[in-house]
């Protein structure tokens, strides 16, 4: 469990202690690449969809399954929610590519 102050420099903190993390754990790369994957785009939506002061990250094993949550102050207007991007978008894939990775 890490915490970080809601600043975009967390998005990449975030990253390297996941990646840090998962790498002692002996988890294979591809999941690996998928839970940093994961973890940046929760934390980018905490960024983007709330006013809070600090962001909390926890990754852990349970049962052969790898957990990744992220959690905010819920100060924002909005909760993220998924769309669907047309392919000259520049954002909008985050949620969609959560969905997709966390149930891999």
């Amino acid at each position: 469990m890490f915490a970080q102050p809601a600043a975009p420099a967390s998005v990449g903190i975030a990253r390297r202690d996941v990646r840090e993390w998962l790498t002692e754990w002996g988890i294979d790369p591809e999941t690996r690449d998928n839970a940093i994957l994961v973890t940046s785009e929760l934390v980018t939506n905490a960024l983007t969809h709330t006013a809070s002061e600090w962001i909390v990250c926890r990754v852990h094993l349970a049962e052969e399954r790898l957990h990744i949550e992220v959690e905010d102050q819920h100060r924002g207007w909005s909760l993220p929610a998924q769309r669907r991007p047309g392919p000259d978008d520049q954002g909008g894939r985050g949620l969609l590519l959560v969905g997709a990775l966390s149930s891999d």
